[in-house]
């Protein structure tokens, strides 16, 4: 069981951090702590291994930019995050007049087309 005091100030940091980190809004800051907390239960090793990366710092504002973007479990655990679980709405693009062919499936021209993000971040 984790200590609540340390697991607390860990959660603190990862939110100040996640703030400088991702810059696209209040929402996507949002999700993408939540999917980061999601995955760190999912997952206590990678926390604890954060927790002991992260336990050199003693508030939050002791740390600096510069410093945190060398800290390998921070920027793996944020940028693993954001691949699996992206945190913008798919988006509809206009597929040309003459169509087009898209992974040996033809899609006529003049449709909206719904592009799934989670689906581009994962490989078959």
């Amino acid at each position: 069981m984790l200590e609540p005091p340390l697991s607390s100030w860990v959660l603190v940091l990862l939110c100040k951090l996640i703030g400088v980190r991702v810059v696209a809004g209040v929402d996507t800051t949002a999700v993408t702590l939540a999917y980061i907390s999601y995955e760190l239960v999912k997952h206590p090793e990678l926390f604890k291994t954060l927790q002991e990366e992260l336990a050199k710092y003693t508030d939050v504002d002791s740390f600096k930019s510069t410093e945190l973007e060398q800290l390998p479990m921070l920027n793996a655990v944020i940028k693993e995050t954001l691949r699996m679980w992206p945190p913008v709405a798919p988006f509809a693009r206009l597929v040309p007049l003459q169509g087009t062919t898209l992974g040996g499936y033809h899609i006529p021209g003049n449709v909206h087309s719904l592009n799934s993000l989670i689906a581009g971040t994962y490989r078959p």
